[in-house]
């Protein structure tokens, strides 16, 4: 059997006290271990800190900055890291205990961005659906191209050391959808997308979720990144689309995305079935599509 090679984890954490504990015993539950786990506090002013004195484990190590982006906490993270592969992970969400070992043994070259699927949750535990599904790792790139979505969540992805510094990182510039520029760009440059379809990730939906604002530039910006097809986006793009006003039509859509999460937040286990949920939740991300679906099971 071929050895998996050596891996680092980067965690950037801005007061994610909370959730903290859970996040890193998921990665120490890991039935392959990584060589060290890097988790960058980003201005944090809770207790961060002390829970992670709380790890006596060798191949923890913290730095601390005060950038207030996970753009660049994230690009700090892999600069300080040693190993080849890199796998990110939120302060929020934690791993399945296989996760990083079924992404290891078949991983084949450094252009490819491994990933897995991603079940919603929230603070109650209520599964709350899952993100994007793809028939295919074709399919997850044409999702991405035609700005669809993402087929699979950043807390999921692993790639080269080597892959993510010659795509610059994150964007910088960004103060939302880094995550859907950077797959985009590399998609357009030819790199691979390779997605294990099994939940092996859990994704908290909670109230420190992006604000208001920062959701509609976070729609604007995704739309200029399929717009862009595969260029970087500049400063001063961003500053022309956050200057712009709300429309009427992203002020409903918005309400709308913000009555769901509402819904998501409050969810409980015990007041429905897991699939009432997902049939509400997916009535109300896409309706037309929703209705679509019901017609071609009747049919």
């Amino acid at each position: 059997m071929t050895a998996l090679p050596h891996y680092s984890v980067v965690i950037p954490a801005h007061n994610s006290a909370k959730t903290l504990s859970e996040c890193l015993n998921s990665v120490l539950a890991q039935t392959f271990l990584p060589s060290e786990i890097i988790v960058v506090l980003d201005d944090c002013l809770d207790d961060s800190r002390d829970i992670l004195e709380s790890f006596s484990d060798t191949r923890l190590k913290v730095f601390e900055v005060k950038y207030r982006s996970s753009a660049k906490s994230r690009n700090y993270g892999v600069q300080k890291s040693s190993s080849e592969i890199i796998a990110f992970l939120d302060a929020d969400d934690i791993w399945m205990p296989e996760k990083i070992e079924s992404q290891l043994s078949i991983h084949r070259s450094k252009n490819e961005i491994l990933a897995t699927y991603s079940i919603f949750v929230n603070i109650h535990k209520a599964k709350l659906g899952r993100n994007i599904r793809s028939k295919s790792d074709q399919e997850a790139r044409d999702m991405i191209l035609l700005g669809q979505g993402l087929p699979a969540m950043l807390s999921t992805w692993v790639m080269s050391r080597s892959l993510f510094l010659s795509l610059n990182g994150f964007n910088e510039n960004l103060p939302a959808a880094e995550d859907f520029d950077f797959i985009s760009r590399a998609i357009h440059l030819g790199v691979d997308i390779r997605i294990i379809r099994k939940d092996l990730s859990e994704y908290l939906i909670h109230a420190n979720s992006k604000s208001m604002l920062k959701r509609v530039a976070q729609r604007r910006i995704g739309k200029l990144i399929t717009k862009n097809q595969g260029k970087r986006i500049e400063k001063d793009q961003v500053e022309d689309l956050t200057k712009s006003k709300v429309g009427l039509f992203e002020l409903k859509s918005l309400y709308s995305d913000l009555a769901l999460r509402r819904f998501m937040l409050t969810a409980k286990p015990q007041i429905m079935k897991r699939k009432y949920y997902l049939l509400v939740i997916a009535l109300l991300l896409n309706p037309k599509r929703f209705l679509q679906k019901l017609r071609r099971q009747a049919m």
